[in-house]
């Protein structure tokens, strides 16, 4: 079987600038799959961004600006930059992109910014799903070359009481499918989507975790690290509790 890296780099604050020196040091020791060209598409975590009530459950924009430089840095022929996204029960995704400050990105990188219930949608046909025999997903990401993970670590009741990069894809899907067996089967309706929802990159916000309680809103604490992997099953067993792991 073919070995996969995971990266766990020590970083302790949202400085842009930090994070990304941290991810440029990271992915020199990752063998991309894929060259990091074409259009990309960044899949970040806003099920819920609030400036009172939800601090914690969502992607950090200053990781998701470390992911972009990165790209403008390594990445050769790229033709454009997508945020695409679709937020949790409760408010818009373009509230949470404004409440998680991803508008400054877009005023301030060559960058746009996709809230998926208003973009136009695509059906493709799953050949191997057990839950989802096909789904319905934005444009933008179906006809994506390179996709980008940035999933927020934290705990989430609903999915074995962790959220990392194979909880994200749900975020992928529009909202009646979403729902849709969004109980039990979970873990089987999330590997379903991995099959058009499969990162080429991950790049998972761990400079505070968000720990307890209900997964939306819950509180966070200081943890300190960026994970970087190639491949969504290995960052995940990785970043399980009781996995051991190295920090540089």
């Amino acid at each position: 079987m073919k070995p996969y890296q995971v990266v766990i780099a020590a970083c302790s604050d949202y400085n842009p600038d930090v994070i990304t020196a941290k991810i440029t040091e990271s992915m020199d020791r990752l063998t991309l799959s894929k060259s990091l060209a074409g259009r990309i598409v960044i899949k970040p975590n806003l099920v819920m961004a609030h400036p009172r009530v939800a601090t914690e459950s969502y992607t950090r924009s200053e990781v998701v600006e470390g992911i972009i430089r990165v790209v403008l840095l390594k990445g050769r022929n790229i033709d454009r930059i997508d945020i695409v996204e679709k937020s949790g029960l409760g408010i818009t995704t373009s509230t949470a992109f404004r409440h998680a400050g991803y508008r400054r990105l877009a005023r301030q990188y060559p960058v746009r910014l996709h809230a998926m219930e208003e973009e136009p949608q695509v059906r493709i046909g799953l050949d191997h799903g057990q839950i989802h025999k096909s789904a319905r997903v934005a444009n933008v990401v179906a006809e994506r070359d390179f996709l980008i993970y940035a999933p927020k670590l934290k705990t989430n009741v609903l999915s074995q009481a962790y959220s990392g990069a194979l909880k994200l894809n749900i975020g992928s899907i529009d909202s009646k499918e979403r729902i849709y067996h969004h109980h039990y089967d979970l873990h089987r309706k999330i590997v379903d989507l991995l099959e058009f929802a499969n990162p080429d990159l991950i790049v998972t916000d761990g400079i505070r975790f968000a720990f307890g309680g209900n997964q939306m809103t819950q509180a966070g604490m200081d943890l300190g690290v960026l994970v970087v992997s190639t491949n969504a099953v290995a960052h995940d067993m990785v970043c399980r509790p009781d996995a051991e792991s190295r920090s540089f």
